[in-house]
């Protein structure tokens, strides 16, 4: 008579011979990947034999492939419609398309590293300093000490006033900033251009001329809140009695406004693609 002797290890051995923590061979049994051979009714302890070893090697291959443990588990199982070297065909190409990307995050380290790019490029376009003379022009505005994120309230009161008026825009949206070394609060005028020639008395004390002369201007396209920058590249041509003009070319508002009790925030649009064009009265 053949006596067959099975050895089996408790989860703290089977652990050190596997080299594979307690708390992960504790979860393999959970998810059903990796079952002990024995659990004592009574204390609940868990039992390995030595053939476990072999599965958990493969396990371990499996995982050092890129495969998930769900994967693996549907391997072990043969619960996979696909066989095996179907399933390694595939994980080869997600492997080549992660080095590709990889390869491509190394490139641009080395280019930050090379050539000390800021980590977080601005990623805006700006144009050189230009000159050109404006005509006056007139326009319809309001003008209130507001805090920066009450913008766009005042933009829909722009909006009314220009609908009660029934005013006829002639070009974009405008803003000046009244009150640059206080960017958080300060006095804010929006405007837009209207047909002078055909002001009546009750609109006359409504609007206001932006002079004519010679204007220092930047075209930005870019977030808004990189619009710093442009300032940047005006500011030593700043004289006494200078002023800045923002005007909104594309992004903020649509371009067709029939109606202005409709008009809406271009909430849509890509804001990196916004274009301003900041002008400096010289």
């Amino acid at each position: 008579m053949k006596i067959v002797v099975i050895v089996i290890y408790s989860i703290g051995k089977f652990s050190n011979i596997s080299n594979v923590p307690i708390k992960t061979l504790r979860y393999y049994d959970s998810i059903d990947l990796l079952k002990p051979s024995v659990v004592d009714k009574t204390t609940g302890y868990r039992y390995y034999d030595y053939q476990k070893i072999s599965q958990v090697e493969r396990i371990k291959a499996l995982k050092s492939l890129g495969f998930s443990l769900n994967e693996i588990k549907e391997i072990i199982n043969g619960s996979i419609k696909k066989d095996l070297n179907q399933k390694l065909i595939e994980k080869r190409n997600d492997v080549i398309v992660r080095k590709s990307q990889l390869e491509s995050i190394i490139s641009e380290i080395d280019d930050i590293l090379r050539y000390s790019k800021p980590y977080f490029e601005k990623k805006y376009h700006i144009s050189s300093v230009y000159f050109e003379y404006r005509s006056s022009i007139t326009v319809i505005s309001i003008k209130e000490k507001i805090e920066i994120h009450q913008m766009d309230q005042l933009v829909e009161r722009l909006f009314q006033k220009v609908y009660a008026y029934n005013c006829k825009i002639k070009g974009n949206l405008m803003t000046i900033w009244h009150e640059w070394d206080n960017p958080l609060s300060q006095e804010t005028e929006v405007m837009f251009e209207i047909d002078g020639d055909i002001l009546n008395n009750t609109l006359e004390n409504e609007v206001k001329i932006i002079p004519n002369g010679e204007y220092a201007c930047v075209d930005f396209v870019g977030l808004y809140s990189d619009l710093t920058v442009a300032y940047d590249q005006l500011k030593d041509l700043i004289v006494t009695d200078s002023f800045f003009i923002e005007e909104y070319m594309e992004g903020l508002v649509p371009q067709e406004m029939d109606d202005m009790l409709c008009v809406k925030p271009l909430k849509d649009a890509d804001p990196n693609n916004f274009k301003t064009k900041v002008m400096l009265k010289l």
